[in-house]
């Protein structure tokens, strides 16, 4: 090992630096992926209580009509924690994204 270090430190202080990038932008994929799954909240939740954001967003549109200035809030307001998350991250985000890019 390097310096004396034992295999942890060493995957700590090198292996662990190199993906945080990468990592950062995977995680980044399965939050966003996650906040918009429709297919499990759709068989899983029956409560108004426990329905999603996109479940809830669903439930506006009716046989008749569709409450479109409702769908519209929701779907702003379910999209400003993706924003807020990815406004965090961006810097880790560029750096996975282009980590394996040919200059």
């Amino acid at each position: 090992m390097v310096d004396g270090d034992s295999r942890l430190t060493a995957f700590r202080r090198i292996a662990l630096p190199l993906a945080a990038p990468g990592l950062v932008a995977t995680a980044i994929f399965a939050v966003i992926s996650t906040f918009n799954e429709f297919l499990f909240a759709l068989a899983l939740t029956a409560t108004p209580r426990a329905m999603t954001m996109p479940r809830g967003t669903a439930t506006l549109i009716g046989r008749i009509d569709t409450d479109w200035s409702s769908m519209a809030a929701a779907g702003v307001i379910g999209a400003l924690p993706i924003v807020a998350f990815a406004l965090l991250v961006q810097r880790h985000l560029i750096r996975g994204l282009t980590l394996g890019a040919v200059k």
